[in-house]
């Protein structure tokens, strides 16, 4: 039953959209990928916004499992870059 209602959640969306919230912010914003999707992200227009965009190399959407010594050091330079 959990399973079923993320993922009608996931599906439903939220109102106003997450992306819609994320833009608004006025706030400095960063955007964290792994290297395997990049090819999915409006890489364009995400840095047309001032968002700052980190690749974590050699990995995939669990960016943390598959490579965490490097999110961990893009994440904490995220942090430090903001603060």
């Amino acid at each position: 039953m959990a399973i079923y209602r993320s993922a009608v959640g996931l599906l439903i969306g939220t109102t106003p959209k997450q992306r819609d919230i994320l833009i608004s912010m006025q706030i400095p914003r960063t955007y964290v990928v792994g290297e395997q999707n990049i090819n999915e992200i409006p890489m364009d227009e995400l840095q047309g916004l001032s968002f700052k965009v980190f690749i974590v190399p050699q990995s995939g959407h669990a960016m943390m499992n598959y490579n965490p010594l490097d999110f961990k050091d893009l994440l904490l330079k995220a942090i430090k870059m903001d603060f």
